[in-house]
């Protein structure tokens, strides 16, 4: 029962790159191609108005253990380099760019 609930734990998207060891800009490239997806959304106790994106950790181990990335190769590339993830395909259509 602990393993199912730290599983569906959920997290802000600010909290992603320290979780998954990932710079920022590997987690917007992910994002971008659709490949990390909100699990849920809640508003934000501050701004009513703004709603917050809620990531289920399940969800991003998932990710990690994938073979379509090599993390290895991810994860060694030097700050102020372009990701490997850079080259993913974007999921948004043209007119929401």
């Amino acid at each position: 029962m602990l393993a199912a609930s730290a599983a569906g734990h959920l997290h802000q998207r600010e909290a992603l790159p320290v979780l998954m060891a990932l710079r920022t800009s590997d987690i917007d490239h992910l994002i971008r191609a659709g490949l990390l997806t909100p699990a849920e959304t809640t508003r934000s106790s501050h701004h009513r108005r703004t709603v917050v994106p809620l990531y289920r950790w399940a969800d991003l181990q998932r990710l990690l253990n994938s073979r379509r990335i090599d993390w290895e190769q991810v994860c060694a590339t030097p700050p102020g380099r372009r990701s490997p993830l850079a080259e993913l395909p974007d999921v948004r259509p043209a007119a929401a760019r």
